[in-house]
């Protein structure tokens, strides 16, 4: 993977020259965009959040909202991955309301997703329950596979803290199915690692009260 993702700067740091060679800002801009993507699942967060910064004033300049959207969802998650939540979350609620406005229900959708995911990493599981409840829903109404595996597994993730074992094993097991499914082998081993805590959890409470 990581071999890919070098190959994929390459290429597109190559096409953005190119376009800026041509004077077309909006391809040029696209590829500053996919290039912060890659440079965001590497974890270079420093370097991935100026070339998004930079993409998200081109395609502002050009007037393409959506782009420019997208590029602050991904600056507003690089914060989440920082634990910068308040500043996270204010980008996040601002963007979702900018999806809304241009009638793009996916984008608001995984704002929604990536909130509720900062709920649940400060312990606000009700909070989050409700956003992320409401964020799979809209994705099993869009046919969004992905965003219906990430909020289950995240409130299967909810469910185990609050010691729900029976609700977090199903959830959690759907999730795992469907990431298999998919190829997503990072959220494959979460889940897998989230039953089995699951299972440990409900041995020892089944031994407590054996001996109890």
């Amino acid at each position: 993977m990581q071999g890919n993702d070098s190959e994929a700067t390459v290429v597109l740091t190559d096409a953005r020259a190119q376009f800026i060679e041509i004077g077309h800002r909006s391809g040029a801009a696209q590829c500053s965009q996919n290039l912060g993507d890659v440079l965001r699942m590497q974890g270079n967060y420093s370097e991935a959040t100026v070339v998004l910064t930079d993409a998200r004033t081109q395609f502002i300049e050009i007037g393409d909202r959506l782009g420019a959207a997208q590029c602050s969802r991904s600056l507003g998650n690089i914060l989440s991955m920082q634990n910068n939540y308040s500043e996270a979350t204010a980008i996040l609620t601002d963007t979702r309301a900018q999806f809304i406005e241009i009638g793009h229900r996916l984008g608001a959708t995984q704002c929604s997703r990536s909130l509720g995911d900062i709920l649940r990493m400060q312990g606000k599981y009700s909070e989050a329950t409700v956003v992320l409840t409401d964020a799979r829903a809209q994705f099993i109404e869009i046919g969004h596979r992905l965003g219906d595996a990430q909020c289950s597994a995240s409130l299967g993730a909810i469910l185990l803290a609050q010691s729900n074992y029976t609700e977090a094993e199903n959830l959690l097991t759907h999730a795992r199915h469907q990431s298999i499914d998919i190829g997503l082998n990072d959220l494959t081993a979460y889940c897998s690692k989230l039953l089995e805590q699951c299972l440990r959890a409900r041995d020892d409470e089944a031994l407590m009260e054996t001996s109890s």
